[in-house]
């Protein structure tokens, strides 16, 4: 009856989980596994990231052998994005989409102008005005000027373009947006959706791929897309393909391998059990505590059927004879510590600060005390007897090969501390790219895109947040003379202000108010040309653009919808809580005057954030909290190890022996990757809790020569499934799940012979 109901309570605990885990959303958000801001400034800056117009900004090349093929496909690629409702803005640098930005600019000359000054429209200064226009006309600009000079004598649409040249434009030929080496076009598309939208950006690239596909064009042309939503889908492809790729290949490799070590297909289906309970019930309280689950979650878990199927394996292979209660509840503690010490490697996990990390330990510890306990509670009744095991003896009768084992061990200790010491303080690795969940070819295209398209690095952005959009454009305008005077002196090459584009109400109504009447207009153009080659009566042009002007409303964003230049200020005059925020991109920052530039910055009310050092600075502070909590990991998993054992000389050995597996791990993971970082850290952690179960075994074997044979079996057979398990998460193409399944591999093996080297038998 209790055995009924013990299965009845098992079945409904699954059903619950399974029920919370099939309502939890599953996200591929790769912010998870970075440092989250740490200030307004640096939130705002995430969320434009991950909502904003660049979130959701398609980046298009279009390679070919041949520019002009190329140029071809990208323009009849464009026309198809154009004509498709899933994007909202397409350019590929068409000249007829010069001519309309060139239009807007020219409409709303006498209000964006910084030239407009009341002193500009005197006879004296248009005189001035008039000798520029005289020597521009006999210059290289004459074919610019000349068009246009009867209507802006004045030069203001010239004035304008100076202003925003500072943003480089892409190079341009056959009609088309091109990078430097001039093999492939560039298309910009964007999406009606937003960034964060995983599924409406897969239709959008599916979307992409299927107009290129269409296109009657020459043989040999490549598409390459980049930018935040083409990376988020295809991340969440890569970590859906690792995830059944990897799990199916652990099933599998491990079913094989538990069947010829045991011979029982029986056991094979038992010890599934264990291993769907624990995954199952870390699913629902990753959803629980974090109301989703990320997809690298998922793939971890193929790690978890390494960890649980070793409870089994222990239940299985050391159950002692009928009837002998001491045996039984040797087996009992010694689960039970198994259970504990690889639970506290977690910890840090939890600790880390990351919440990607944070879920990975949840669903770990979570997954491995159901599993220990559903092994330890509802296995042995199931079991089929005890399988029969070779005749595995230690340690040897030989002492030499304990000896040889333990010198072995010492020289690859010896020598991983001396590739730390060597490393000093550059043993950690806390740049972005070490840690980033894309792969370094996608960064890559992204940056090559990006910078040949003139579109801002955002690595350096100041944030001017403000209660209105009308303070805000003020504040940069106030802003303007610093930001001028560092370019002048060399910190920055260049900024990139909305307010050149979208000056502040106070200013355009001031040059308004700057622009003389028509009568006086008309005197001061006629005693500036008296004694010119200019005949004031062509000019009538400029005094009816004038006049409009005077009484013209105001230039606002929408003067620019639908264009590249209304796409450009929408993306750095957003929305924020409690008011506006504007963004002023900058470039070519000497960073080794950033902090001249912050302080110039502060002064006016401003933040200056650099994404990439704020990171990485933040890493190094998780990294260090991390520290903390992989050395409060260590102490708890040596405390546990003292309370249950009682035998100082016995926790010794086990200290030694993971103190062993963790330096040997550490020193090959600096000799191969070159330096550590924050998901090393934390997976050593990881190497000590599953080492700890090792080293608790050797360092007590049974003096029964038996039981002794069942200990060394489990001990091995579980190592090796531990292994397989985190060698294959070694070879995901996920960085955070590659760099813990090569240290949790590593260290596996360092934990498995650095306990067989310090292996006792109980007196």
């Amino acid at each position: 009856m209790k055995l009924c109901a013990r299965w009845l309570a098992w079945a409904a605990a699954m059903a619950a989980c399974a029920w919370i885990v099939a309502r939890a959303p599953v996200v591929t958000d790769i912010a998870a596994f970075l440092p989250g801001p740490a200030t307004a400034e640096q939130r705002l800056l995430a969320e434009q990231l991950r909502d904003g117009v660049a979130s959701r900004l398609v980046l298009i090349g279009v390679r070919a052998a041949r520019s002009e093929d190329a140029a071809a496909a990208a323009r009849a690629l464009a026309a198809r994005l154009r004509a498709d409702p899933a994007f909202a803005f397409v350019a590929d640098g068409d000249p007829a989409g010069f001519e309309r930005e060139r239009q807007l600019l020219f409409e709303g000359r006498y209000l964006l102008s910084p030239q407009v000054t009341p002193q500009a429209f005197t006879a004296d200064g248009l005189r001035a005005a008039f000798a520029r226009l005289q020597a521009q006309l006999t210059s290289a600009l004459a074919p610019v000027v000349r068009p246009l000079a009867a209507a802006d004598p004045t030069g203001e649409l010239l004035a304008i373009a100076q202003r925003l040249a500072q943003v480089p434009a892409p190079r341009t030929q056959h009609g088309a947006w091109f990078t430097t080496d001039g093999r492939s076009a560039i298309v910009l598309a964007e999406t009606r959706a937003p960034g964060f939208d995983i599924e409406a950006q897969g239709a959008a690239k599916r979307a992409i791929e299927s107009h290129f596909a269409a296109l009657e064009a020459a043989p040999g042309l490549t598409l390459e897309l980049a930018g935040p939503g083409v990376f988020a889908v295809e991340s969440r492809a890569r970590i859906e393909r690792d995830a059944e790729r990897l799990s199916l290949l652990a099933a599998g490799l491990i079913g094989a391998l538990l069947l010829a070590a045991l011979r029982s297909p029986r056991f094979l289906l038992l010890a599934a059990l264990p291993v769907a309970s624990g995954a199952l019930a870390a699913l629902a309280a990753v959803a629980l505590a974090f109301g989703e689950i990320h997809g690298i979650t998922i793939g971890f878990g193929l790690t978890l059927i390494g960890e649980a199927v070793d409870y089994a394996i222990y239940v299985h292979v050391q159950r002692p004879r009928a009837g002998d209660a001491q045996g039984e509840a040797r087996l009992a503690r010694a689960l039970l510590l198994a259970v504990l010490t690889s639970a506290a490697g977690f910890l840090a996990m939890m600790l880390s600060g990351f919440r990607g990390l944070a879920q990975l330990g949840v669903f770990s510890l979570v997954g491995i005390v159901v599993a220990g306990g559903v092994a330890r509670f509802y296995l042995p009744p199931l079991l089929p007897s005890a399988p029969s095991l070779p005749p595995l003896d230690w340690p040897p009768r030989r002492t030499g090969w304990l000896r040889a084992l333990q010198a072995l061990v010492a020289v690859a200790v010896v020598a991983s501390g001396a590739a730390l010491l060597a490393r000093g303080g550059s043993i950690w690795n806390d740049e972005l790219a070490a840690i980033s969940p894309l792969p370094a070819a996608a960064g890559e295209l992204d940056a090559r895109l990006r910078g040949d398209a003139g579109l801002p690095e955002l690595r350096w952005v100041i944030a001017l947040p403000r209660g209105t959009q009308e303070q805000a454009l003020q504040a940069a305008e106030a802003l303007r003379p610093a930001l001028e005077g560092l370019r002048d002196a060399g910190a920055i090459a260049g900024f990139d202000s909305p307010a050149d584009l979208l000056p502040s109400e106070r200013t355009q109504r001031a040059r308004q108010a700057a622009l003389p009447p028509r009568a006086e207009l008309q005197a001061a153009l006629a005693a500036a040309l008296a004694g010119s080659n200019f005949e004031a009566a062509a000019f009538a042009p400029f005094v009816d653009a004038v006049e409009r002007a005077r009484q013209a409303p105001l230039v606002g964003a929408d003067h620019y919808a639908g264009s590249a230049l209304g796409q450009r200020l929408r993306a750095q005059l957003v929305p924020h809580a409690g008011g506006v925020a504007l963004l002023i991109t900058l470039r070519g920052v000497d960073a080794a005057r950033a902090d001249a530039l912050r302080a110039a910055v502060a002064a006016h009310g401003a933040a200056l954030i650099d994404l990439k050092g704020d990171v990485e600075r933040l890493i190094a502070e998780y990294r260090r909290t991390a520290v903390w909590a992989a050395v409060a990991g260590a102490v708890l998993i040596v405390l546990l190890l003292a309370a249950r054992l009682r035998k100082a000389a016995a926790v010794l050995r086990i200290v030694v022996a993971l103190a062993a597996a963790v330096t040997v791990a550490a020193g090959a993971l600096v000799v191969v990757a070159g330096a550590l970082t924050l998901f090393h850290l934390v997976a050593l952690l990881l190497v000590a809790g599953v080492g700890s179960n090792y080293a608790m075994f050797f360092a007590r074997l049974p003096a029964e020569a038996d039981a002794r044979r069942a200990t060394l079996g489990s001990v091995l057979l579980a190592a090796t499934t531990t292994f397989l398990a985190f060698a294959l998460l070694a070879t995901s193409a996920t960085p955070v799940l590659h760099m813990i399944g090569a240290t949790v591999a590593i260290g596996t093996v360092a934990a498995l012979a650095a306990s067989a080297a310090c292996a006792a038998v109980e007196s």
